[in-house]
């Protein structure tokens, strides 16, 4: 009876426990929260250097907008700033609300969400500067339209999100010296954009790798500043729109390109025996004193490889990085490898260099099909059996690294 009891007891406790640690998870999310009028200063704020993470504390600052509306609202002026919401670390599952205003046309506000800084791949450098990651979707004002924008290593990635370009016309039309209301909502990886109507956004964006981290806001790299009033952050459990994709024409066919990617790098320099040797997945390159093995790389809910994730921009020596796929042809044949690629591309089959592939201003997911996307093709000839295929990204590039790749062949997986 005794034993029972004292059973009874722990199952008991260890339930007590569990509802109160579930209790302390639910406390912990709704905790955040935050509002900011901007009439009592900017100590709920902390503005940051994109590029190295540093303080800069005057760039930002508190201007009187002669609205009687507003009041004091925040100026975000032109550079490398971002102003980070205090505390927001590990925030997910949230909405911002607030309202905008652009003094001059050549401005745009963005939402800077999930913001990371996470360790080098494959560093073994001096120092420990850490790589800047974050999503970013923003409002510009000279031409009133919406842009998806997250950025790799500090640079911009507007160039590989261009399907996702949006005009903000009628009532959510942008003009200057006019107050516009927005909200975000970010839900793991995910974020939908209202502006002017909060009942169906402008854009739905579920393609960004970090699923929690820092808050804030960052203005236009050159142009004018934009204002920011009213800011009110809320925690959610769900998105609220369950809709189709928006924009309607953001479309594409993930399982058309090629997307089975292994990686290796960044180097500062062409590494021959990855270029010339038998790709073996567990052989270890030694580079400068320093071991390189292959690594799983995946690309996004487009197809897309994002390059840009491995090759460095703020330390732009190391810009080089390897990708690698196979081509499986059932009999010896000539193909075409087609490309839409940021960065320049050298393309490798069974260790023979077959071609370059070269940049263009942005990438699209459907540049395989359609004419005004054209892609760059190099024509290689496949062996019958498994075809080693290496791209070399030479990357660094300013709004975004990353490449698109199809295989035009009938009877080629």
């Amino acid at each position: 009876m005794k034993i029972k009891i004292v059973i009874i007891v722990i199952l008991l406790t260890i339930v007590i426990l569990l509802a109160l640690y579930s209790w302390r998870c639910v406390s912990y999310q709704d905790t955040i929260s935050m509002s900011d009028d901007f009439e009592n200063g900017l100590d709920q704020w902390e503005f940051l250097d994109m590029r190295t993470m540093a303080p800069l504390s005057n760039e930002a600052g508190l201007v009187d907008s002669e609205d009687k509306e507003h009041g004091k609202v925040l100026s975000l002026p032109p550079g490398q700033l971002i102003a980070l919401i205090k505390g927001s670390d590990h925030w997910n599952n949230y909405k911002v609300e607030g309202d905008v205003y652009f003094p001059d046309s050549d401005s745009l506000m963005g939402l800077v969400y999930n913001l990371n800084l996470v360790p080098r791949p494959n560093w073994n450098g001096k120092d420990n500067r850490l790589r800047t990651e974050f999503g970013s979707v923003y409002i510009k004002c000279g031409g009133s339209y919406i842009r998806v924008n997250p950025h790799y290593d500090g640079t911009a990635g507007r160039a590989l999100y261009d399907d996702y370009k949006t005009p903000l016309v009628g009532d959510a039309a942008i003009k200057v010296k006019e107050w516009k209301h927005f909200k975000y909502e970010v839900f793991g990886g995910d974020i939908h954009l209202y502006v002017d109507d909060m009942e169906k956004p402008k854009l739905t964006f579920h393609g960004y790798h970090h699923t929690s981290g820092r808050v804030g806001f960052r203005p236009r790299s050159a142009g004018s500043e934009c204002w920011i009033d009213n800011v009110q952050v809320s925690t959610i459990n769900e998105l609220s729109f369950k809709g189709q994709v928006v924009p309607e024409n953001v479309t594409w066919e993930r399982d058309k390109l090629i997307t089975d990617w292994d990686a290796i790098g960044p180097f500062s320099s062409r590494v021959m025996e990855i270029e010339e040797s038998e790709v073996i997945m567990d052989r270890a390159y030694t580079v400068e004193g320093h071991e390189y093995r292959w690594a799983s790389f995946l690309t996004d809910n487009r197809g897309c490889v994002i390059s840009g994730k491995i090759s460095d921009f703020n330390l732009p020596g190391r810009k080089l990085a390897y990708f690698r796929t196979l081509i499986h042809s059932d009999t010896e044949t000539d193909s075409m490898l087609r490309f839409s690629s940021r960065s320049k591309l050298t393309v490798f089959v069974n260790g023979k260099a077959v071609g370059n592939i070269r940049q263009v201003e942005h990438i699209w997911p459907d540049f395989w099909k359609v004419k005004r996307h054209a892609p760059t093709d190099v024509e290689v000839s496949l062996k019958k059996g498994t075809n080693h295929i290496i791209v070399l990204v030479d990357g660094g590039q300013y709004a975004g690294d990353g490449f698109y790749a199809y295989v035009e062949q009938p009877g080629i997986e």
